[in-house]
């Protein structure tokens, strides 16, 4: 137990760092919205998925480089050490899809729906994990088996949630156009 929160405290400092994004492109989307200047958007979006990819990545490789460093600044036992970074070894190529769901979700929220983005996060993250800890981590019992449900609850969660922002937006611009017509 001790090794997976070493390991984890890293996630923390990455999760910060980019859950500014998610903040401030739902603030700048909503802003947006609110003036009518829809044509800026999809540019705050994609600003927003490109700076989190940059800095999410970054920190990842450095998470993932130095793993055994960064869970030795948590833990001075050995086999802490070793679970932990083992935890980081799996995790850290994959955080990005974590960052760039909760951006998605920012999106979303910003285009004046936060229930929709809520709902997705729940079954996205919540439902995917439970499925993989009940029907799939029975067939092969192993820490990286477990850790393997944070990467993929996390690609889903953001697949959903960028499929759901497209209809969104899709739905968004129709609206406009129509407002425009009358």
């Amino acid at each position: 137990m001790a090794g997976i929160a070493a390991g984890s405290n890293y996630d923390s400092y990455i999760y910060t760092c980019t859950n500014a994004f998610a903040q401030t492109t739902m603030t700048f989307t909503s802003q947006n919205v609110g003036a009518e200047k829809y044509e800026n958007v999809s540019k705050i979006y994609g600003r927003c998925l490109l700076l989190t990819c940059v800095v999410a990545g970054g920190l990842s490789c450095i998470g993932y480089v130095l793993r055994s460093q960064i869970v030795g600044i948590f833990s001075d036992v050995p086999e802490v050490i070793a679970i932990g970074a083992e935890r980081m070894q799996l995790i850290m190529p994959f955080y990005i899809t974590c960052s760039l769901q909760d951006v998605a979700a920012g999106q979303i929220r910003g285009l004046g729906r936060s229930t929709e983005p809520m709902l997705v996060s729940l079954i996205g993250t919540c439902g995917v994990r439970l499925l993989w800890i009940f029907v799939f981590l029975p067939m092969n019992r192993t820490l990286m088996n477990l850790f393997i449900a944070y990467p993929l609850s996390w690609a889903i969660t953001f697949v959903a949630q960028a499929a759901l922002y497209a209809v969104l937006k899709k739905k968004l611009m129709k609206n406009r156009l129509q407002k425009k017509a009358v």
